[in-house]
């Protein structure tokens, strides 16, 4: 029997293979014979075939491992699972008093986009146009003053579809809770905040998919897809579910079993790992970046840039990722070397013109402010349009920015910093076309960037197709429309 709560990753070691090793763990774990009775209920009392409830799981249970404290999060020790139990029944008994009677006809869209917040909504108001606004049903997760379009709010555990919350209250005290709580002490996991999550997922997906039909459905992230609400989608009619690639994909938390039918990626090879660790995908299909389309070319496309910097480091966002990205031990340190490279760059070269450029919620810690600190280096106003901004150097660099691959797509030469070769960002197997643009130490740095500051093209940089990266983003809506209507 796998006992997958004894597995624990040594920090020390390769982090790629660590991830390898988890995902090979889990794979193993749910493919145990001891849970056969546990699938048989989920397709007798929710429709669900193995292959999705496996898929389900997987993901739910890479996304419980805690990287930095080696080991599978609390709530999944069997210590826990009565009070899990009960939990179960609250969240049951809880969606049940605030869901709804739906009446009327079903509705019918030509599109869904899934789960977006209100400042989100402007990424994809140029491929709603396309569709029609008419066609398109908006599914957001707060209220959204939008007068002319067609949104439904949907909070998390309100308002799903009474008769499958019935139904599904009905399945769980009749025989369900009992199954887990037995499987939970022969499987030695506590199964209760899976089963939850599955539950939860197909709740949604009905209260979405049942009362309003379309032919495609679109989710923002690629970490927030699901094998469940995917074969429920196909349940009432739909054809393709699809994701927006929004970030490159990144090893740990995030970075596993992605299910979709269609993945619009930002370029040619920018998501081509995704295979690696456990993603169910039919079509991989480059469009560009709806961000980029969005925030530089709708606003800023026949706008000359004047030269203001020479480098401009586009930042990630710290404070969010620090819990998912920690996977080994150096990971602290790799990620405040660019700073101390770019810090002893701009001392030996006072006269250039250098910005480190933040996103609008980021906050500059000590340990960042003390490198940079008594350097020429500025930080520039982070309410600026960071795509400007960047545009107005002559090149850029970054650690995990997505913003690199869509820079380095439309023209903009970007240098990766993966000190030492570590990233939980960047490929290390086919991935001759990152090679002129990834540093490992600070001399190679210091010589890229000279170089690069000179005009000059880097060694490889001739050869190197840009779309790679990411396609040219003003026509990225376009591509995704196109590609939809004609399936290919």
């Amino acid at each position: 029997m796998i006992e997958l709560l004894k597995f624990s990753h040594d920090r020390d070691a390769d982090f790629r293979q660590s991830c390898r090793n988890l995902l090979d763990t889990i794979d193993a774990f749910v493919e145990q014979p001891i849970l056969d009775n546990w699938y048989d209920y989920f397709e007798a009392s929710y429709s669900l075939p193995r292959n999705i409830v496996k898929q389900r799981m997987k993901a739910y249970l890479s996304r419980s491992y805690d990287y930095r404290r080696c080991s599978f999060s609390e709530k999944l020790f069997q210590k826990e699972r009565f009070k899990s139990a009960a939990i179960h029944a609250a969240f049951l008994s809880y969606t049940l008093y605030f869901s709804k009677h739906y009446l009327g006809p079903v509705n019918a869209y030509d599109l869904i986009i899934s789960c977006i917040r209100e400042e989100e909504f402007i990424f994809y108001s140029k491929l709603i146009d396309l569709f029609g606004k008419q066609k398109v049903l908006i599914v957001a997760q707060a209220d959204m003053d939008k007068p002319g379009y067609n949104i439904t709010y949907r909070p998390e555990y309100k308002f799903y579809d009474r008769n499958e919350v019935t139904r599904s209250l009905f399945q769980e005290t009749r025989k369900g809770l009992r199954l887990y709580l037995d499987l939970s002490k022969k499987a030695r996991i506590n199964l209760l905040p899976i089963a939850s999550d599955i539950i939860k997922q197909c709740l949604y997906a009905y209260s979405i998919f049942k009362h309003n039909h379309s032919k495609y459905y679109i989710e923002r992230r690629q970490y927030e897809t699901s094998a469940v609400k995917n074969h429920i989608f196909h349940k009432f009619g739909g054809t393709y579910s699809c994701c927006t690639q929004i970030n490159l994909q990144q090893l740990g938390v995030n970075g596993f079993y992605y299910d979709t039918d269609v993945f619009f990626t930002l370029g040619n090879k920018s998501a081509g790992w995704v295979f690696n660790y456990g993603a169910r995908i039919n079509h991989v299909v480059p469009v560009g970046s709806t961000a980029m389309e969005c925030c530089y070319f709708s606003n800023n496309a026949k706008r000359t840039q004047v030269q203001k910097y020479d480098i401009v480091f586009i930042t990630n966002n710290k404070i969010t990722v620090f819990p998912y990205l920690d996977g080994y031990t150096s990971f602290m340190d790799d990620y405040y070397e660019p700073f101390k490279w770019l810090a002893d760059f701009s001392i030996q070269n006072p006269g250039l013109r250098i910005g480190i450029k933040n996103g609008p919620r980021r906050i500059i810690d000590e340990r960042e402010r003390r490198i940079i600190e008594d350097t020429p280096i500025l930080y520039i106003d982070k309410t600026l349009n960071s795509y400007e901004v960047a545009f107005q150097a002559k090149c850029a660099i970054a650690y995990g920015s997505t913003m690199g691959y869509e820079l380095l797509g439309n023209g903009l030469p970007v240098l990766y910093l993966a000190p030492g070769m570590r990233s939980m960002f960047l490929p290390v197997e086919n991935d001759a076309y990152l090679e002129p643009y990834r540093v490992s130490n600070y001399e190679a740095f210091c010589q890229k960037l000279t170089i690069l500051l000179s005009g000059q093209l880097l060694n490889g940089m001739i050869h190197m197709d840009k779309s790679d990266f990411c396609l040219d983003s003003s026509g990225t809506s376009e591509r995704i429309y196109s590609w939809l209507l004609s399936g290919k």
